[in-house]
């Protein structure tokens, strides 16, 4: 059986790869697709899909700039 020093030994010799890992996979491109179509004469409607975080940003920014009430 092995012992728990064993064990501790081999997760600290390992833990970095479990990092790098992590933070190679973590270097993804997101993607938000934005639709802006007239609804009326002096009206239009903004459609915007993407990943939740993404969508936060823009409604912050546009907010920002007196876009968004």
């Amino acid at each position: 059986m092995p012992s728990l020093a064993d064990n501790t030994i081999a997760i600290v010799t390992l833990s970095p790869l479990a990092g790098a890992y992590y933070w190679k996979k973590a270097n993804k491109s997101e993607r938000v697709v934005i639709a802006v179509q007239e609804t009326g004469e002096s009206t239009s409607s903004l459609t915007a899909i993407g990943h939740r975080d993404e969508l936060n940003v823009l409604r912050q920014m546009l907010r920002s700039q007196g876009a968004l009430p």
